[in-house]
């Protein structure tokens, strides 16, 4: 629903140069819920008034403000918004497409704003379903429509975009009296939830179904009659005085709780949902750091890594810096080699891999990426990563592949993966410049085009992973080794293999791919990986770690931002129970004067609300702590299969601190404590009255 303000608002026309006509003049009103209904004369200025609420006129003088918004400052492109979404019109003629139907016409302001055509419809059945509207009638053309089908289509698709505001003007003037009932029974129940106004002629219908009656004569307010404010009427809630006894205290919380059982049942399932919440992230804090650990090292390739050299050129007449790479010295290397025994060190040949085709069958296999394994021999690999198949021999020809690129597959095709066989090929030129005039260079093509048998599928941890075939790089090794460059073998009068030139190619160059790769000997070692010993400007990189990381900082700024959340719920509590315990104070303000006059102390009083929240606290915590443990288990599981890891969520339900049960008792305890503060502070802070002026309102 929304506020519509009216401020000197003057609507005049010229009749011709001397005389003028004012069909608005110095208007001044207020618009809130509820069905109004405006009256008066043909042009007494009624249909101007709701036109300009709708953007379809204009004051000369004055403004018009809803919620807040100046329609005067709306410019072309808002006052299309506005009127698409923010107002609905009826009208009298209806103005619908007539040779369509009541469907299409209904779900026309939808389908303008950009809806999805499915969602349009769905949506404009469920409103004709509630104004009852025939279906049989929903694909009839509308000039085959009666007056009051017709204005039923010209409601819904008013309703289409929900509008906070409904226009109609004269939507009854065109219908019979049993069909002008009928639409007026309609716009009633709508405004219930909206701002309704209705141009009308009709007093009677006016008198029968509006909120508020306004006339208009001659562009002036004549009378204004709100029906809603002379029809609501105050309820007066009488006090029942108990009768006590021993147990007086416990009879009386007993009749609040019941009493109140709605206001009560909201306030548990606030305290529940945010214990609940606030058990839950204190288990995923302490399963997901010990899960991350274990899981993070899941990688079939974690022990590939690379070393580069950076070094930092300031860039002349700036004050940027540039970052230049490159291969690592021959003497650089050997004593990263000296001071890591741990690793394997070996040339990188991406450059000759680069820009390679894989597929199966006819299927092109773009988002799969080839992947080094120095062997696929324990202990280079963790064979109990293998969910389907064996290990693979040393050899280009076979190879195994991880789940995701299975699943990736698996959208292509029902086949079983393992025996499949991908094709690569790869044809790059190289050249080798000779900086001789008459042959500067030599060309040569690094050929490899191979059917490569999938042997096995691994399992790895499927943060940011992508389709992987992992090859074995010992073998690519010994295919580079072996196969010669025949036109610079011819030049050199020696034979020259792949790997030679790539060994003597300067370390700036594009060939030596800026780097070498390292591979730990023993997956099983992994945490040496993180004391990789550098050496000057020598980088390692590892891309598996740098996953890893990102992953366990993700997990930790979840962490943090759920331990917000958890004070915010704390925070939240606190305040839900003091409002509601404020709530109830205020409510029994003279109940507690009574007893207060029957010995009753202050402290008695309040130990009332007390015990009463701390009954719902206690009853809360328990069923919080008892909702949390079953959730646990199917929460992991769904976070598994998004994830793939394992126990996120660890409660420690049963010890904490290695003591038993603490964990629940610290969360009883702490609802305990949110109770008793929530309720002790609104009411030591709320205003006093004396009982003689509390007991002298009844």
């Amino acid at each position: 629903m929304s506020k519509i303000q009216f401020f000197d608002v003057t609507k005049m026309y010229k009749l011709d140069e001397k005389r003028d006509k004012y069909a608005l003049d110095n208007i001044n009103l207020c618009f809130g819920n509820g069905l109004t209904c405006i009256l008066g004369k043909s042009g007494s200025g009624k249909s101007t008034l709701l036109n300009m609420i709708g953007l379809l006129d204009y004051p000369s003088k004055g403004k018009i403000v809803i919620d807040g918004c100046d329609l005067s400052r709306l410019n072309n492109k808002k006052k299309d918004t506005y009127r698409s979404t923010k107002c609905g019109f009826i009208f009298q003629h209806y103005h619908l497409l007539e040779k369509h139907s009541a469907l299409f016409n209904a779900i026309l302001p939808s389908l303008i704003l950009g809806s999805n055509f499915k969602e349009s419809v769905n949506k404009a059945k469920a409103i004709f379903a509630k104004i009852n509207f025939k279906k049989e009638l929903l694909d009839s053309r509308v000039c085959n429509l009666s007056g009051g089908e017709k204005q039923r289509v010209a409601i819904v698709r008013a309703l289409m975009n929900n509008p906070d505001i409904l226009l109609a003007d004269e939507p009854t003037g065109a219908l019979d009296k049993e069909n002008s009932k009928e639409i007026m029974h309609i716009l009633k129940e709508i405004s219930k939830e909206k701002t309704v106004l209705i141009v009308t002629h009709n007093s009677e219908l006016a008198e029968e179904y509006s909120d508020r009656i306004i006339t208009i004569n001659d562009g002036k307010i004549t009378n204004d009659l709100n029906k809603k404010l002379i029809k609501d009427k105050p309820i007066t809630k009488s006090i029942k005085k108990k009768a006590l006894n021993d147990a007086w205290s416990d009879r009386i919380i007993i009749n609040n709780i019941w009493r109140r059982l709605l206001r009560n049942s909201i306030s548990c399932a606030s305290l529940i949902i945010s214990i609940v919440a606030t058990i839950l992230i204190v288990g995923f804090s302490i399963g997901s750091q010990e899960s991350i650990e274990k899981e993070k090292y899941k990688k079939f390739d974690i022990g590939v890594g690379t070393i580069s050299k950076e070094s930092t050129h300031k860039a002349n007449g700036s004050s940027l810096s540039l970052i230049k790479t490159s291969r690592p010295s021959i003497d650089e290397l050997q004593t990263i080699k000296s001071n890591n025994p741990s690793f394997v060190f070996t040339h990188n040949y991406d450059y000759l891999l680069s820009g390679y085709e894989l597929s199966i069958g006819e299927n092109k296999l773009d988002e799969a990426i080839l992947s080094p394994i120095y062997s696929f021999q324990e202990p280079f690999v963790d064979k109990n990563l293998i969910i389907d198949g064996v290990l693979p021999k040393n050899s280009l020809n076979e190879c195994i592949v991880n789940k995701a690129f299975k699943i990736n597959l698996g959208k292509n095709n029902n086949l079983s993966i393992v025996g499949q066989i991908i094709h690569l090929k790869i044809s790059n030129q190289i050249d080798y410049y000779t900086g001789e005039a008459i042959k500067p260079y030599i060309s040569h093509y690094f050929d490899l085009e191979k059917d490569i048998i999938i042997k096995g599928v691994v399992d790895e941890i499927n943060f940011l992973s992508v389709p992987k075939i992992y090859f074995s790089y010992e073998s690519l090794e010994e295919y580079v080794e072996n196969t010669c460059l025949n036109n610079l073998s011819t030049y050199r009068n020696t034979d020259v293999s792949w790997r030679q030139r790539v060994v003597d190619a300067s370390d700036t160059e594009q060939l030596s791919s800026y780097s070498y790769y390292c591979f730990l000997k023993d997956v099983k070692s992994y945490r040496q990986l993180n004391e990789f010993v550098k050496y000057n400007d020598i980088v390692y990189t590892n891309n598996n770690l740098i996953v890893g990381e990102t992953l366990q900082d993700l997990i930790e700024v979840s962490c943090t931002g759920m331990e917000i959340f958890m004070i915010i719920a704390i925070v939240g509590c606190i305040l839900i129970l003091g409002m509601i315990s404020f709530s109830n104070y205020s409510e029994d303000r003279k109940s507690s004067a009574v007893l207060r006059c029957l010995g009753a102390t202050e402290n008695m009083v309040e130990d009332l609300y007390i015990s009463e929240n701390l009954t719902l606290g206690m009853v809360s915590s328990i069923v919080a702590i008892i909702i949390s443990y079953f959730l646990q288990r199917p929460i992991n599981w769904i976070l598994k299969l998004f994830l793939n890891l394992e126990n996120l969520i660890s409660i420690p339900i049963e010890s904490f601190l290695n003591i038993k049960l603490l964990f629940p008792l610290i969360i009883v305890g702490s609802t305990i404590l949110i109770s008793i503060i929530s309720t002790v502070l609104p009411i030591r802070f709320s205003k006093k009255i004396s009982l003689k002026e509390e007991l002298a309102d009844e």
